[in-house]
């Protein structure tokens, strides 16, 4: 775990994992655990959309419009990093396979409907009032 051949584990979505890491001593002396927090719409938002830019550049992609998109994405992934580029892949790949090439709210809705199983009016890329939604309790 030290030099130049080093690696860097990212263990992401487990919560019961990172009690194990954290409270293990033979673990503890290997690793280094560092939490992220929760991203913010008010704070990362900004961050969020430079990452789909490049995602969207990689994929040959228009980026969609901004308006609150990144926000509703925040919401959609419980405010977790890890699934709002899950969330961002995943729409880029809806678009990719349709054969668009502009990324728009659309490609969201239709990943988050693979993902949570959700009627219309509990998709956050479609709701009016998306910020009211309550989000089922899930870890992974």
């Amino acid at each position: 775990m030290q030099g130049e051949s080093a690696v860097i584990v990212i263990l992401s979505g487990i919560d019961r994992l990172w009690t194990n890491v954290c409270f293990d001593d033979q673990v503890s002396r290997r690793y280094f655990p560092i939490a992220l927090p929760q991203v913010s719409g008010g704070t990362d938002c900004n961050r969020l959309w430079a990452i789909l830019g490049s995602y969207c550049g990689l994929a040959g992609l228009e980026l969609p419009d901004r308006s609150d998109l990144m926000e509703r994405l925040v919401h959609a992934s419980r405010q977790r990093f890890g699934r709002c580029i899950e969330q961002m892949i995943d729409a880029i790949e809806i678009a990719s396979a349709r054969g668009d090439t502009k990324l728009d709210s659309k490609h969201f809705a239709d990943a988050f409907f693979a993902r949570e199983g959700c009627s219309v009016g509990e998709n956050i890329f479609l709701a009016p009032r998306w910020s009211a939604i309550q989000l089922r309790s899930r870890t992974v």
